[in-house]
């Protein structure tokens, strides 16, 4: 496990994650769910490896939910901006 990606990947999502929560900028987002996927996911060493069934299932859960919802939002975004020409 390496975790020197854990000790900087995981102050950086809590920042995005807080600062999307605060602005509600989508970039925000992105970024945050791109540190939670490089934390648990990326590399020889991932932290994905090391833990269990059960906390295996459930990252997988958050991070399935994240990116639902990333294109939920640029769903919603893109069909108002379609009803807006169309107007």
């Amino acid at each position: 496990m390496d975790i020197g990606r854990i000790l900087i990947f995981f102050p950086a999502m809590i920042f995005f994650f807080y600062s999307f929560w605060k602005h509600r900028k989508d970039f925000y987002l992105l970024c945050g769910i791109a540190c939670w996927l490089s934390v648990f996911y990326v590399g020889k060493h991932n932290l994905h490896q090391v833990l269990q069934d059960s906390t295996k299932a459930i990252i997988n859960s958050i991070s399935k939910f994240f990116l639902i919802l990333v294109f939920t939002l640029y769903f919603i975004k893109s069909f108002k901006e379609v009803k807006e020409i169309k107007k």
